[in-house]
């Protein structure tokens, strides 16, 4: 893939966060509590990722994730994928 390619490069930073703790697991509620925001927020961003990313639900999001995960751990390190 091309630079250009990588779906995870058009969300903003705190949507590849919430992305990432969709990715391990982690409940909107847990998400939240990690990086001191809101469920509510978190669900906004989750949504507002997955309409940038194309899909619909969390097994898209957690696919998608899994495909750019080398890509996410160079570009990204401080996400902890």
């Amino acid at each position: 893939m091309s630079k250009n390619e990588w779906q995870v490069d058009n969300l903003t930073p705190r949507q590849r966060e919430v992305v990432v703790g969709v990715y391990h697991g982690l409940t909107s509620r847990e998400i939240g509590k990690k990086l001191g925001i809101s469920v509510r927020t978190v669900e906004v961003h989750r949504y507002q990722a997955s309409e940038r990313l194309g899909t619909r639900n969390i097994a898209g999001l957690f696919r998608i994730v899994s495909q750019e995960k080398r890509h996410i751990q160079a570009k990204y390190p401080e996400l902890d994928i």
